[in-house]
């Protein structure tokens, strides 16, 4: 079974003060990197996995108009070469007419902190082809960065903010979260940030713990965090989605549109 939620943000309230934690390239005030370094595992234990995941966060603030952030990190060991090779790159996309994004930082680092690399080798931006079957004109580009010293035994910490500056539509807004990724995850946590006079409706599936709410400062935060999730293992011909289903960040032409 897939442990998931879905967050359907529709607004009409103006914001004020946030009460998510402010994430910049700085870092992030509210999750101390050495103890999330501090859970990485041992490999002999995970014959199975090539890579787990230490920390899959994600933190969402939205305003009114539905411009907003929305920052994501993961810190992943790698446990076999395999998961070193498609770990080495690192690709980040984005649509310049309506986002910026921030890479807040991308490293790789020891379990102890030792930082073996904390800039890119390489960064390459593009823009995204349209795809044969339905050639679709797309604004999207791409950022890739190539990451050196990626090996077994280390981390890769990776964090980057999508910010929403022209939204399509006012009150018009689509997150979804899963907490099962495939792999064993540590530490999983998203925050979602509204304004207090909102009332988001949200959906959540085979959850097995509670979000916690609070309002404070004009604001209201919601927060889905667990620990310890154990790979899953996905039942013969079930849906595609549920083998390893990741988060996916849609901005609908329509409002009222709930995935």
């Amino acid at each position: 079974m897939r442990l998931s939620f879905a967050t359907a943000l529709l607004v009409a309230a103006p914001a004020l003060l946030a009460q998510a934690p402010k994430i910049t390239t700085a870092g992030d005030p509210s999750v101390r990197a050495d103890t999330i370094y501090r859970l990485a595992v041992d490999a002999a234990k995970y014959p199975e996995q090539d890579m787990v995941y230490l920390l899959d966060d994600g933190v969402v603030r939205v305003e009114a108009d539905g411009s907003g952030t929305r920052t994501f990190r993961q810190v992943i060991q790698v446990l076999k070469p395999g998961a070193a090779t498609r770990l080495q790159e690192q690709s980040f996309s984005w649509s310049p007419g309506h986002q910026k994004l921030t890479v807040n930082w991308v490293k790789v680092v020891k379990p102890d902190g030792t930082v073996i690399s904390d800039t890119p080798s390489q960064v390459q931006e593009s823009d995204i082809p349209a795809a044969r079957n339905t050639p679709v004109y797309t604004d999207q580009r791409v950022r890739r960065m190539s990451l050196s010293g990626v090996a077994p035994g280390t981390l890769v910490d990776f964090s980057y903010t999508l910010e929403e500056q022209k939204p399509f539509m006012p009150r018009d807004f689509f997150q979804s979260w899963s907490v099962s990724t495939g792999l064993p995850v540590a530490r999983s946590r998203l925050i979602v940030d509204v304004p207090a006079t909102l009332t988001p409706r949200i959906r959540e599936t085979n959850l097995n713990f509670r979000r916690v709410e609070h309002v404070a400062g004009g604001r209201r935060t919601y927060t889905w965090a667990t620990a310890d999730l154990p790979r899953i293992t996905p039942e013969h011909l079930a849906e595609a989605q549920a083998m390893g289903a990741r988060r996916h960040l849609e901005e609908h032409r329509a409002a009222g549109i709930v995935g």
